[in-house]
């Protein structure tokens, strides 16, 4: 299985260093469904009940858009801010993100970010990191001929890098789920599932 360019020189890089965790970027370290949720209700209002809360709960459990999946029109929308710099570049960091990861890159427990981005955002992602001052770390992208969905992509870019990875923060449930049911050796941190 081709699991893309940056996960084969990332971990050559890796191997000089100390084993740390990976972290996730999407609603990890930037506040990724805000975003989306603030510019689909712009174009797409959504009914009274469907709440920034649960949106982003939703697509960590689900991994789908919750509500606006369905209208094909605001699922294109979503497809074209995905691949968007300007959109990513506007993301707000998740609160106390950067200066949690300062501190653990200072005891060297982070070794990279592991992000479903396609790898044509590497520029604009090293920038928003470098500017919301997170620690400067590797970065692990998709490739565009990947078309796995990004959690089993993951799940298997956690296994190739294990023991060069120890463990992984993220958002998304799936990923734990599937890197459980495949004997991960490592902890998956899973973060911001409750509001």
């Amino acid at each position: 299985m081709n699991l893309g360019q940056s996960v084969y020189q990332v971990a050559a890089e890796l191997e000089h260093t100390a084993p740390g965790l990976g972290v996730d970027i999407d609603d990890t370290c930037a506040q990724t469904s805000k975003g989306f949720y603030q510019h689909l209700s712009h174009h797409f209002p959504p009914p009274e009940e469907v709440t920034l809360e649960r949106v982003r709960i939703h697509f960590a459990l689900e991994g789908k858009t919750l509500y606006w999946s369905e209208d094909p029109e605001a699922s294109n929308f979503t497809k074209r801010l995905i691949s968007d710099g300007n959109f990513h570049g506007s993301l707000e960091p998740m609160p106390h993100a950067a200066d949690t990861l300062q501190q653990l890159a200072e005891r060297n427990m982070v070794s990279c970010y592991i992000t479903a981005r396609n790898i044509c955002m590497y520029s604009e992602t090293k920038k928003w990191l470098r500017d919301h001052n997170f620690p400067e770390r590797p970065i692990i992208m998709k490739d565009t001929n990947i078309d796995f969905r990004n959690n089993t992509w993951k799940a298997a870019v956690m296994h190739y890098l294990h023991p060069l990875v120890n463990g992984l923060i993220d958002n998304d449930a799936r990923i734990a789920r599937d890197l459980e049911e495949e004997s991960y050796p490592r902890k998956v941190y899973l973060i911001g599932l409750t509001p």
